[in-house]
């Protein structure tokens, strides 16, 4: 790994892992240090991987120790003591880690007291009813970490689009500097589905044999021959672990062959007149669109990233591809967080951003206070942040930025700060953050009180999953969908890659209730503004049109919306 490749998260990681494998060995005074140093390289504005160590030791929290070990990250990817604790570490142990309810100390009881070192053995473990029986578990944690086991054994195998599009980008271009000819993503990666289990690519060419030559040329991919054909070359990204098909295609049946290896079997079953959408396709192997193949078979055209097989064709007898929001259409961005609460951005450099990518107005949505891990505001620090926010306002043409917050639903369904205060923010998202483990009424209750307070105006990351780490908690999703039409309360289509959240398979349902929907990047940094693209195409995916879409009206419009109830 070369210093290109370590951000400061990357950095941070490795510092993180090290006092989690210290905590685990017993030495948590040590382990706080370096948790501590962690946090802050993490939150450092500037990339500290360019530093020399007497820059680094003028960080906050950063003797010389430590700064010598950040060096020897940015220059290995690891560091000695580190490798050291790994070598005395089960493997398997790590991935306990990652299991729900799950901390440092119970693990280490876990390890030492049942000699438990992997998921395998802590599942074992639980049906033998060993962990309940320790002192201080139970049945209850019992049961929930045989949940979290269940639902980490589902996600294995398979990582983030955003993770896997970055791979699959770096194969295409290598396959098309060495053969010169065009490369498309299809499969998972061309429909968008937030989470992929294997990268797909089609190449035109005409000749395989070139293609497989080409592929054996390439480092980080190992073939698997016993499943490779002459069309059809498979092996895996060693680099992701993901499984990789790449697909030979003659460029005249390039507009076929898209839509066959794109679109899902139900979506190809979809049937007319006792014809199917893959009878059709395969009838026209020289097909010059995939328009032509959908209107042959007498059917709307559906995009890419809607072939799933499911609400598509309803949406179709509706809408059309035409009325889909687009980039251009999106004019404001809302939900962002600044240094005000846990951003690593100011105000102003948030601003300059959001103008700089073309937007008209960025609403600003720091912390509540009940929000303390998060550096969540108090009222006076909210005003101090009014103020600040009037001041740049003053300086700023043709951009304005909004006075919003993204208030905590507690536990009972009331909101973090009083209603008199609540009146005086342009807008508001309301969102749970915490007690995220009641049963679907309670939390269904918790919601609905939530969206009846009158100055709610946008709910944010409705189910508070986390992909491939953490399920949603559990929602009565048809009656709090029902509840934000009937209150006028938008819902956010929360863009950060691992939220994805409202699911794209919500929207359509939300727009059929009447409710207007919102792509957010709950950025936390001026980088992460960028995660608006990956919300729309999640939008598109869904099916979200201009006319429901927030993000398209002026801010004079959003702020419109956002007082109908006052």
């Amino acid at each position: 790994m070369n210093q290109i490749d370590m951000d400061n998260r990357a950095i941070a990681r490795q510092l993180e892992l090290y006092a989690q494998l210290l905590d685990l060995h017993g030495v948590e005074q040590k382990a706080r240090v370096y948790h501590a140093a962690a946090f802050r390289i993490e939150k450092q504005e500037v990339p500290v991987a360019g530093l020399a160590v007497s820059d680094l030791t003028k960080l906050p929290g950063i003797g010389k120790s430590i700064a010598e070990k950040i060096k020897e990250i940015v220059e290995t990817g690891s560091f000695k003591e580190l490798n050291e604790l790994l070598e005395r570490t089960p493997q398997g142990l790590l991935d306990l880690f990652q299991v729900k309810g799950l901390g440092v100390k119970k693990i280490r009881r876990l390890w030492e007291e049942l000699g438990i070192d992997s998921l395998e053995s802590l599942e074992k473990a639980c049906l033998e009813g060993k962990v309940a029986a320790l002192p201080g578990m139970g049945e209850k944690t019992q049961q929930a970490i045989m949940e979290s086991v269940a639902f980490l054994k589902q996600t294995q195998g398979k990582c983030l689009w955003v993770q896997a599009a970055a791979r699959a980008t770096g194969l295409q271009e290598e396959i098309q500097n060495q053969l010169k000819t065009e490369v498309q993503c299809v499969g998972q990666l061309a429909r968008k589905e937030p989470v992929v289990s294997a990268i797909e690519l089609m190449v035109l060419t005409e000749s395989p044999a070139a293609l497989h030559a080409c592929l054996r040329k390439i480092d980080h991919l190992k073939e698997t021959p016993e499943s490779s054909g002459l069309f059809c070359w498979r092996g895996i990204d060693e680099g992701s672990q993901l499984p990789v098909e790449v697909h030979t295609v003659t460029p005249e049946h390039r507009a076929s062959m898209h839509l066959i290896l794109t679109a899902t079997e139900a979506h190809l079953g979809y049937h007319l007149n006792g014809q199917t959408l893959l009878q059709t396709a395969l009838s026209m192997p020289a097909a010059p669109s995939e328009q032509a193949i959908y209107a042959r078979l007498g059917v709307p055209y559906i995009i890419p990233e809607m072939r799933e097989g499911k609400h598509e064709w309803e949406w179709a007898k509706k809408y059309t591809p035409e009325q889909l929001v687009e980039r251009e259409d999106l004019r404001g961005v809302v939900h962002a967080h600044t240094t005000y609460s846990d951003g690593k951005n100011t105000l102003t450099e948030m601003a300059e951003e959001a103008r700089r990518l073309g937007y008209e107005y960025l609403g600003i949505t720091d912390h509540s206070q009940s929000a303390f891990y998060a550096n969540g505001l108090s009222e006076e620090r909210v005003r101090k942040q009014w103020q600040e926010i009037e001041q740049i306002n003053s300086r700023l043409q043709d951009f304005q930025l909004l006075k919003g917050i993204e208030v905590d639903i507690l536990a009972d369904g009331s909101l973090d700060y009083p209603d008199d205060f609540l009146a005086q923010f342009d807008f508001v998202i309301a969102s749970v953050h915490s007690a995220l483990s009641m049963s679907r009424e309670k939390a269904t209750q918790r919601l609905l009180k939530a969206i009846e307070n009158p100055h709610v105006d946008i709910l944010g990351h409705l189910t508070g999953r986390i992909l491939l780490a953490r399920e949603g908690y559990p929602l009565d999703m048809e009656q709090v969908i029902r509840a934000c039409a009937e209150h006028q309360v938008a819902i956010e289509v929360n863009a950060s890659p691992s939220r994805s959240d409202l699911d794209w398979e919500w929207i359509f349902y939300a727009m059929e209730q009447g409710v207007k929907l919102l792509i957010t990047p709950d950025a936390h940094s001026c980088e992460e503004l960028q995660y608006m693209d990956w919300g729309l195409q999640l939008a598109r995916k869904g099916g979200m049109t201009k006319e429901v879409c927030l993000n398209c009206l002026s801010s004079t419009a959003f702020l419109s919306f956002c007082a109908k109830k006052g």
